[in-house]
């Protein structure tokens, strides 16, 4: 028997394989926000005594050195690593085989020496014309950055805190943005990431939100529930996409549609309301109104859009709206950019014409109703 070639890990065992995937690849990797968030400091000191056992080496007698492909994680474990107590320093990004296109690995230093920093009692202002002006006003009066590789202790603006991107590059960094901006930060949505969200009771009720497409874009059936205090969680996001060259079958005969699907979740959840953009799926709301199914409401993509979406970009940065890290939902949401339509309105617009976003305006959508129904 010849001796067959492979690289990385095979994973035979099925289910163990569905588990993983989710996961992603190695340079999509990235450390949940609530661990960097919410763990101790002696946490956080296990935490990269484990991740140096596969991605690190010993570096001197009080130092190691991190490697990882993943932009995010590079800068997940300078963030662990300074909360852990020790000095982290990003001090490359060197690729094996540039030209063959393989990502650079990130090396990052961890020493056990901490930093100090003084500054003194007073602050004194300057007027500058030609300068980035930097606002220090944190309880504190500093924090610990990284930028152009760098790590350092600087000041902030407390309206960082409570101004969209945009609007505080243009406001504090004379930095001018377009129309279209970014709809929310990856950081964003990890962030609301959820692992040990409260399982759903059978009698707790939900909205059920369907965004269609036929050819062009995806279907997207996303559902809702409360979980009380203004926070809500997302139970359950898929997208099913065209056949090249056809069409999505909203009903087939093995019963894998979207229309069979969204059948199932009504027969099977406490379903108080299906939402839908009236565009595609004015058909079969009307074959669910005569079965008197549930509740039915079209949801207008005028205005109530328009203050839907900046809805959904405030309770995401609020960490209002909860997932389980569900691919397609995060793969959509990160697709979005957000046209601005005046003062607290905004539209999810694709970031690309081949981007998707359906499962964004579901969550858009079913958001506004879950408040409206104050699940």
């Amino acid at each position: 028997m010849s001796k067959q070639k492979t690289t990385g890990v095979i994973i035979y065992e099925t289910h163990l394989g569905r588990y993983f995937e989710k996961f992603g690849k190695s340079h999509e990797k990235y450390i949940p926000r609530f661990i960097l968030d919410e763990c101790s400091q002696a946490q956080l000191q296990e935490f990269l005594r484990i991740y140096i056992l596969g991605d690190g080496t010993k570096r001197g007698k009080t130092g190691w050195l991190l490697y990882t492909n993943s932009d995010q994680m590079a800068l997940d474990l300078l963030e662990v690593s300074f909360k852990a107590g020790y000095r982290p320093r990003l001090i490359g990004s060197y690729s094996s085989a540039p030209e063959k296109g393989r990502k650079p690995i990130h090396h990052i230093s961890v020493s056990e020496s901490h930093l100090g920093w003084s500054r003194k009692r007073q602050w004194f202002s300057e007027h500058v014309t030609d300068q980035e002006v930097w606002c220090p006003s944190l309880p504190n009066g500093n924090f610990y950055v990284m930028q152009n590789k760098v790590c350092y202790w600087a000041g902030n603006s407390q309206e960082e805190a409570i101004l969209e991107p945009s609007e505080f590059q243009r406001m504090h960094r004379n930095q001018w943005a377009s129309s279209l901006d970014k709809f929310v930060p990856d950081e964003w949505v990890y962030a609301c990431q959820d692992d040990y969200m409260p399982p759903l009771k059978k009698d707790q009720p939900v909205i059920l939100v369907s965004d269609a497409a036929i050819s062009g874009d995806s279907f997207g059936v996303l559902m809702l529930s409360g979980r009380g205090n203004g926070v809500y969680d997302v139970r359950y996001a898929k997208a099913w996409k065209p056949p090249k060259g056809g069409k999505i079958a909203f009903s087939t005969p093995d019963e894998t549609g979207p229309e069979d699907e969204i059948r199932r979740l009504m027969q099977d959840y406490y379903v108080i309301e299906w939402v839908y953009d009236p565009y595609q799926l004015e058909d079969m709301a009307g074959r669910f109104k005569l079965e008197l199914i549930t509740h039915v409401y079209a949801f207008g993509q005028g205005q109530p859009r328009l203050i839907a979406d900046k809805k959904l970009q405030d309770n995401l940065k609020n960490r209002a709206l909860r997932h389980r890290g569900d691919t397609e939902l995060v793969s959509h949401i990160k697709n979005a950019n957000a046209k601005h339509e005046g003062d607290n309105k905004l539209r999810l617009v694709k970031r690309s014409p081949e981007s998707k976003i359906d499962l964004a305006v579901c969550a858009s959508m079913g958001l506004d109703r879950a408040q409206y129904w104050q699940l």
